[in-house]
C-alpha cells in the first residue's frame, strides 16, 4: 500500500500538494509516453492531453503521433503550484508562469501516470479508471 499522506482528499478527488515548487527537470519522449521529470516526482502522458500557454492558447499534445511537442518543451523549468486528481481519471497540473496541463482520462487505454518520490501514487488505466494503489 502506497503512503497518501503526501495528497489530501477533497470532495471530488485529491490535491497532490507533494509536487507543489517542484520544476520541470527534464522532458522525455519515449514511445507512446511523455514525461516530465519533477525531482523525486514524475507525471507520464499516455494519451491527448491539453496545455494552455500563459497567454491563454491551447494546444492539443500527444507522444503518438508527436503533436505540438515544441510548445510542450516549454514546460522546461516551470514551478509546479497546484495538482488536482479528480475521482472521475482527470489530471490538472498548475504551473507558476501560468501555463496549465489538462489530461482527461481515456476509455480502454492507459492515460496518464503520476509518481510521487518514484511511487505510483494515481494512475488512469483504461476502463479501470482511476487507479488509487
Amino acid at each position: 500500500m502506497t503512503d497518501l499522506s503526501v495528497v489530501e482528499r477533497v470532495e471530488d478527488g485529491w490535491h497532490v500538494a507533494a509536487l507543489r515548487g517542484s520544476g520541470v527537470g527534464e522532458i522525455v519522449l519515449r514511445p507512446g509516453t511523455l514525461a516530465l521529470n519533477l525531482g523525486p516526482h514524475g507525471i507520464d502522458l499516455m494519451s491527448l492531453a491539453d496545455l494552455t500557454t500563459a497567454d491563454g492558447r491551447s494546444y492539443w499534445v500527444t507522444a503518438e503521433p508527436p503533436s505540438n511537442l515544441g510548445v510542450f518543451m516549454g514546460l522546461m523549468h516551470q514551478v509546479v503550484t497546484h495538482v488536482k486528481v479528480s475521482d472521475a481519471g482527470h489530471l490538472r497540473v498548475e504551473f507558476a508562469g501560468g501555463w496549465v496541463l489538462s489530461v482527461r482520462r481515456v476509455d480502454g487505454r492507459a492515460a496518464w501516470r503520476l509518481m510521487v518520490h518514484g511511487l505510483g501514487i494515481f494512475s488512469v488505466q483504461g476502463d479501470a479508471g482511476l487507479v488509487v494503489p
